[in-house]
């Protein structure tokens, strides 16, 4: 059975073409850097699925024939581990049935309509996958398309240079993104959910370290909420940490009276940890590891995992990656 012809624009273009074009997949109309690249003739035939940016850059939209998004989306899936899926053209929330049959959304669009768009985000770990296709193609920095979103000159001209790619990669991290790691500045976390809802946590930056990637953010609360997880409420005077380390699945934050004392540990598991000059991201991946100030240790948020898995939002390799990482941790945290 022949394969979707797609369309291909945006930051990912050079990387996503030679993925799909090594599955077989025909590249319709490919720019001009694109036929250069990959030995290209001009094609100008209409696409059956095309792939461009997200409002975000730290996603892609695929759209176009269920069935042929389907495709496009099991080799994206079965290449990328830690994408997130989200449906862009439902009226309904993932998990939902469609009215009248036993199918979810992704099921129902992907064998009856004509036509349907999808968001996938793409994380540390699928970025640096890409990374690696753009590295088989043209000369490729570490981290390069993470760099790119941040300034795509630099990136373009440190590659088009003769200096190793390892000293350039180095160099423009240090430039574009550690030196704004200044003690005292305001850093924004962003812990964004599978569905695409993105919380933001605040904080003033007290430690960084820029050999590892791990910077240190202190907060202090109102004393108005409870901190989830722990089930434990607030005070006036609580103050907190956040533990970020460049590519870390685990984020820690701890939470501390006004005297000091520790109220608990939270062990957030997540995709790769991003670090951007104005703020921190990663993909939340449901399964927490909490350890109160007594030492009691426990794993939450199980089912929730599953249900993402059951609801198309990930693959079940990467919840059982994020479950492996949780375990490990649990067992080690009990050990003391």
């Amino acid at each position: 059975m022949l394969k979707p012809k797609v369309k291909i624009r945006g930051v990912y273009t050079t990387a996503l073409t030679k993925l799909f074009l090594d599955a077989g997949f025909s590249i319709v109309q490919p720019s001009a850097a694109i036929c250069q690249r990959f030995h290209l003739l001009p094609d100008s035939e209409l696409e059956q699925v095309s792939i461009y940016d997200g409002e975000d850059v730290h996603s892609i939209i695929v759209e176009g024939d269920g069935k042929g998004v389907e495709e496009i989306m099991e080799v994206l899936g079965r290449n990328l581990l830690d994408i997130a899926v989200r449906p862009a053209s439902s009226p309904f929330q993932p998990g939902q049935k469609w009215p009248g049959t036993k199918l979810s959304w992704q099921e129902f669009v992907a064998k009856f309509s004509t036509k349907v768009t999808f968001t996938l985000e793409f994380p540390y770990a699928a970025k640096a996958t890409l990374d690696a296709l753009r590295g088989e193609v043209t000369p490729t920095l570490s981290q390069h398309h993470l760099l790119k979103l941040i300034d795509a000159q630099k990136v373009d001209e440190a590659e088009a240079s003769s200096t190793s790619l390892l000293e350039m990669a180095k160099k423009l991290k240090q430039e574009l993104i550690y030196e704004h790691y200044r003690l005292g500045r305001t850093i924004i976390v962003e812990h964004v959910l599978l569905e695409g809802k993105v919380v933001v946590m605040k904080g003033k930056l007290a430690e960084f370290d820029p050999e590892s990637g791990l910077a240190i953010i202190k907060r202090s609360f109102s004393g108005m909420g409870k901190y989830d997880g722990l089930n434990l409420l607030q005070e006036p005077g609580d103050w907190g940490i956040i533990e970020v380390k460049d590519g870390s699945w685990v984020c820690k934050r701890s939470y501390y009276r006004r005297s000091g004392d520790l109220i608990g540990e939270i062990y957030n598991i997540n995709t790769g940890i991003e670090l951007y000059p104005d703020k921190v991201r990663y993909l939340d991946l449901k399964v927490d590891v909490v350890r109160w100030a007594e030492g009691r240790v426990k794993m939450i948020d199980r089912p929730e995992l599953y249900q993402s898995v059951k609801d198309k939002l990930i693959r079940q390799q990467l919840a059982d990656k994020a479950l492996g990482i949780a375990e490990d941790l649990r067992h080690s945290l009990e050990k003391g």
